[in-house]
């Protein structure tokens, strides 16, 4: 488990993580909660120092955010999210099947809701990120979906 008293700045707003409560917490914005589950410290240049930490945060979103719930399912987040952490594991996170299922299951869903009514960045950042995941996962129907755009 992991029990440590973090505290995250987005937007110029610093508030302690009271997990799993705070991802969903509808006293903050919306932009504010998505960089929750963004996952783009993996990604930061001293990454490779908190790579226990990493995987432990990782374990605890997939446990505390079920399928289809929340801001992390969001689209947008899961476009983002996603390739981060495929991102992190081609740089040396150890990932685990558990993780890999997640992910997969991430994709899968975010497939099926592409923000093509949304137009610009977010319809851009979700084929960029399904393409990616279609590579990865060898899919052909993401991969489809991602060049048909």
């Amino acid at each position: 488990m992991l029990n440590l008293d973090l505290s995250a700045t987005f937007l110029g707003l610093t508030k302690k993580l009271d997990f799993p409560f705070i991802r969903n917490d509808q006293k903050l914005s919306k932009l504010w909660l998505y960089n929750l589950h963004y996952f783009e410290d993996l990604l930061s240049l001293n990454a490779s120092s908190r790579r226990d930490f990493h995987v432990k945060l990782l374990d605890r979103w997939i446990d505390e955010n079920p399928v289809g719930f929340g801001n992390g399912w969001e689209p947008f987040p899961i476009s983002l999210r996603v390739p981060n952490i495929l991102k992190a594991w081609q740089g040396g996170l150890p990932l685990q099947e558990k993780h890999f299922k997640s992910l997969h299951a991430q994709a899968s869903f975010f497939s099926n809701v592409l923000e093509n009514h949304l137009l610009g960045n977010h319809y851009l950042v979700n084929l960029k990120a399904l393409l990616f995941c279609s590579v990865i996962f060898d899919n052909t129907r993401w991969l489809k979906l991602a060049v048909k755009g």
